[in-house]
C-alpha cells in the first residue's frame, strides 16, 4: 500500500541583500544576489512577500537602514513571515 504523500506547507519569505562598499555596488551585483535568493525561493516553494538592500553598508553594526526595516517588518504578524 502506497504511503500518502506528504503535503508540503508553503511558507512566506523575506530577502536581505547588501554590499559593504560603494564599489561593490558597481562591480558585484546586488541583481545577482536577490536573484539567486528568488530562485531559491522558489525552488523550495517559498512565496517572497518583501526584498530589502542595503547598497554600500557595513556589517559591523546592525544599525542599517534596510536590516532594519526587514525586522520589523518580520515581526508584525499581520504580515505573515514565517
Amino acid at each position: 500500500m502506497k504511503k500518502p504523500k506528504a503535503r508540503i506547507q508553503k511558507s512566506n519569505a523575506v530577502i536581505y541583500c547588501r554590499v559593504s562598499t560603494e564599489e561593490q555596488v558597481e562591480n558585484l551585483s546586488l541583481g545577482t544576489q536577490r536573484q539567486r535568493a528568488i530562485t531559491f525561493c522558489s525552488q523550495n516553494g517559498w512565496l517572497v512577500k518583501e526584498i530589502f538592500q542595503d547598497e554600500g553598508r557595513s556589517a559591523k553594526t546592525t544599525q542599517r537602514e534596510e536590516l532594519q526595516r526587514m525586522l520589523r517588518y518580520c515581526l508584525d504578524p499581520a504580515k505573515e513571515v514565517g
